[in-house]
């Protein structure tokens, strides 16, 4: 039997969303022209320090899902699926993150901060660099699992921040 990705005990409380972080969260992904094109807004327009390689490192199919053009073309986040997930590199930390009550989930030895969006729910890494934030629409609900899949390639890519 398959096992799913390791959590650890440290979330002990959901993270109720703010407005703000609501509203930048709906906005990071928004549908574009054309079938598979997905327009990322938040992500730099190209791969900051330490981004390429892990961009370059993501799986083709990512949890099952086909992958989705990015527009602008060479900002630094991948697409997959319909609604879509969006990595993306190089991104700012939230406020509430960097703050003595955040929770976090670990996932593999990787912790997760969470935003909760009307939407979707967004993930960042506020203790990586580069940090990484993994957008997922709530229509997939085995969120852990699309974490499992990004944490090893964002461990392997990403330093520890200081």
């Amino acid at each position: 039997m398959p096992r799913g990705p390791r959590l650890s005990g440290r979330l002990l409380r959901r993270q109720r969303p703010w407005p703000r972080a609501a509203a930048l969260l709906a906005a990071l992904v928004v549908p574009a022209c054309g079938p598979d094109a997905v327009t990322v807004v938040g992500a730099p327009p190209a791969p900051p320090a330490g981004c390429a390689p892990l961009l370059a490192a993501l799986p083709p199919r990512f949890g099952g899902l086909a992958p989705r053009q990015v527009s602008p073309a060479g900002v630094s986040a991948r697409a997959w699926g319909s609604p879509a997930v969006v990595l993306r590199c190089g991104v700012g930390v939230p406020a509430a993150a960097r703050t003595a009550t955040a929770q976090y989930l670990t996932v593999d030895g990787l912790d997760w901060f969470e935003v909760d969006g009307p939407d979707a729910i967004g993930w960042t890494t506020p203790l990586r660099t580069p940090a990484v934030s993994l957008t997922v629409p709530r229509r997939y609900t085995d969120q852990t699992g699309v974490l499992g899949q990004a944490t090893a390639v964002v461990l392997a890519h990403t330093a520890a921040a200081r």
